[in-house]
């Protein structure tokens, strides 16, 4: 095992130790591991070869409570207290402490009759402050919803995993990649098809705008054509009236006769006349 997966870790002091023990001093250091503050994850512990060496002795209890503190909860070990005996208050906080870990692990939301039931604690008040301290110690994070009388959970931290559960959770895994191949492939099409509409709503509008130029330029077309005819039948009918005026002035000074100036059949008259 690389000490590198524990460099600077609460458990790393117990490594060295389990690896430099046998047999009844190994088994200290198991409730040492138990016992001591701001330990919360075994796997490491479970897998140092002098522990995997008590399973075959008298102290095979220490290894399988071990287990119990990786994986279990407080009603696994309530069932079999009687092989290894009652917890120290130190123990018995932590492994409530992470009972409450596991259960926020399947629920965000979870009532207070029910961590009362699993940690078997009575008092309100002695459950909030080991919710609190669970907190304080980063196990989870949340908040007291003290009128609904739950516990409503933001974020917890992960405990160890089950040699068995290795399989199960790599096709978890498995299946969660493939939901998301699905959907991403969704996503894509759901993409390419309004990419698609977008071109074709593009192509229309463009259609209509030039329609719309096509009327526009028409309706000018045509309006020019309809205000220079305007304009020529006015200036014919300008013409036409020009033209009469003329006419009628013309009409008008044949019959004018100015007396200073007589006509050729006046000055006939006064020839004869001489």
């Amino acid at each position: 095992m690389s000490s590198d997966l524990t460099e600077g870790s609460p458990i790393q002091q117990f490594l060295l130790l389990a690896k430099s023990s046998k047999g009844k001093a190994c088994a200290a250091v198991i409730q040492q591991a138990l016992s001591a503050a701001n330990v919360y994850v075994f796997a490491e512990l479970i897998e140092m070869p002098h522990v995997r060496e008590l399973e075959s002795t008298e102290d095979a209890k220490w290894v399988e409570l071990l287990k119990i503190f990786a994986y279990g909860t407080y009603q696994d070990y309530k069932v079999n207290s009687g092989k290894f005996g009652p917890l120290t208050p130190q123990q018995a906080r932590k492994l409530k402490q992470l009972t409450i870990v596991s259960l926020a692990c399947e629920s965000k939301v979870i009532p207070y009759t029910v961590l009362q039931q699993q940690l078997e604690i009575q008092e309100l008040r002695e459950l909030e402050d080991l919710i609190i301290d669970a907190i304080y110690q980063g196990l989870i994070q949340g908040s007291l919803d003290q009128k609904s009388k739950q516990l409503e959970v933001e974020f917890t931290m992960g405990r160890d995993l089950k040699p068995d559960d290795v399989d199960s959770m790599i096709a978890t895994l498995q299946a969660w990649a493939g939901q998301s191949d699905n959907l991403l492939k969704t996503i894509k099409d759901k993409i390419q098809h309004a990419n698609a509409m977008s071109d074709v709503e593009k192509k229309h509008k463009e259609e209509f705008e030039k329609r719309v130029e096509n009327v526009k330029a028409n309706l000018k077309a045509s309006m020019e054509a309809e205000m220079l005819q305007a304009a020529e039948l006015e200036g014919a009918e300008g013409f036409f009236a020009e033209g009469e005026r003329s006419r009628k002035g013309r009409a008008k000074m044949k019959g004018f006769r100015d007396p200073h100036h007589p006509g050729p059949h006046h000055r006939d008259m006064r020839d004869r006349r001489g």
